[in-house]
């Protein structure tokens, strides 16, 4: 008889990568409230003009539909030029269904494409060799936007990839709980897998209607997935940004807040912080950032008052951020609903502080229903 037949001996590690680099499917996820994104954040400049440039790019993979077997597929692209201060977005609605393929495996090696090839047309390659990452949009003008054409490279540098939190999981989606509504390690209920790569060379072409760049320059990588779009408010409504200093130092934090309002919730909210001799450091709740109002702004599009500078009180110092330009509202059909994304100065101490570095800020306002709630109609829970 053999006496360790009870030792499980499977490795279950929170994350297994490449592997995870994958999109993610099967009995788990087949779940309307799952989500899963991949997505970058750039400063890049123009390598004719010298323009400076952000762009933000994603592509989601969300709410599994039992009667059809399939997700919704789309991309959001904005673009903002700092230098002449144009905001261009558009978002792009996949009708084909997902394609998902091996193109070389070996141990410790991988390499994939996914994507949906139809009338537009949206694709992620990856290479852990090379660890290299090229997405690709392809889509006309449409009741979605303008149309667009993105063909960019993406190269991870060190550190590599980080965990988002000191466990790997945020938590996210019904702290308050409607019910049976609680967070469920086992069906990733309300929690997702988050973890992000802050230290990336970025390179290709990318246009949005007329405005037309090839670029290059840092990006921030992230990957986001779990069964976190429940009927809560808490996916919909915070405040992200990252940050690169000229010394070297990246900070980026999630400041949870009420819908509208942004008045913080401070018991969910983490930041992490690179310091310039490379150690990373991670906290939580009150102690991972302190966040000042310096101002707002009120969109004429969409009517919403954003708090677009900042004082923030971090494990790395004092830093006030301020927008290139104002400017810098997208609307996504898709979700209908507005979002601020855009490029920010940092400054040391205060506003009248020296500028030591660049900040992407986004600012969803939330909403009291999310999009699966929307669906659905009322709350709901996972159990197994």
């Amino acid at each position: 008889m053999n006496r360790t037949d009870g030792i499980e001996k499977v490795d279950q590690p929170i994350y297994l990568l490449p592997r995870d680099h994958k999109l993610h499917g099967g009995e788990l996820y087949e779940f309307t409230g799952y989500k899963e994104w991949q997505y970058f954040t750039a400063f890049v400049k123009d390598v004719n003009t010298r323009e400076d440039l952000s762009l933000f790019y994603t592509f989601f993979r969300l709410m599994w539909n039992p009667g059809t077997k399939r997700c919704i597929h789309w991309s959001p692209l904005t673009m903002g030029n700092s230098t002449k201060r144009i905001f261009s977005g558009t978002s792009a609605l996949y009708d084909a269904p997902i394609e998902a393929e091996i193109l070389s495996s070996s141990p410790g090696t991988l390499s994939f494409r996914y994507g949906c090839k139809g009338k537009t047309v949206g694709e992620v390659y990856y290479s852990s060799e090379e660890e290299k990452w090229r997405f690709l949009l392809k889509k006309v003008k449409d009741a979605t936007g303008p149309a667009a054409d993105l063909d960019m490279t993406m190269r991870v540098k060190r550190p590599g990839y980080c965990p988002a939190t000191q466990t790997g999981v945020e938590a996210q989606g019904s702290p308050k709980g409607f019910g049976d509504n609680t967070y469920n390690p086992e069906t990733v209920f309300g929690l997702s897998y988050y973890y992000y790569a802050p230290t990336c060379d970025i390179e290709g072409r990318v246009s949005i209607g007329d405005q037309k760049h090839n670029v290059k320059g840092e990006a921030w990588f992230e990957h986001q997935w779990g069964n976190y779009g429940t009927a809560d408010f808490m996916g919909h409504a915070y405040i992200w940004l990252w940050f690169g200093l000229d010394d070297g130092t990246k900070f980026s934090c999630r400041y949870w807040t009420l819908p509208v309002t942004f008045e913080p919730v401070t018991r969910f909210n983490r930041s992490v912080y690179h310091t310039p001799e490379g150690q990373v450091q991670y906290f939580q709740g009150s102690d991972a950032v302190k966040i000042s109002v310096l101002r707002h702004w009120a969109s004429p599009a969409s009517g919403l008052r954003y708090p677009i500078s900042l004082l923030l009180e971090t494990p790395a110092g004092i830093f006030a951020l301020e927008p290139d330009f104002d400017e810098q509202e997208a609307y996504i059909p898709h979700a209908d609903t507005y979002l601020w994304e855009g490029a920010c100065r940092v400054r040391r101490g205060s506003l009248d502080g020296p500028v030591v570095g660049k900040a992407y800020l986004e600012l969803p306002p939330g909403a009291k229903e999310s999009l699966q709630a929307k669906v659905l109609n009322k709350p709901y829970a996972m159990k197994r």
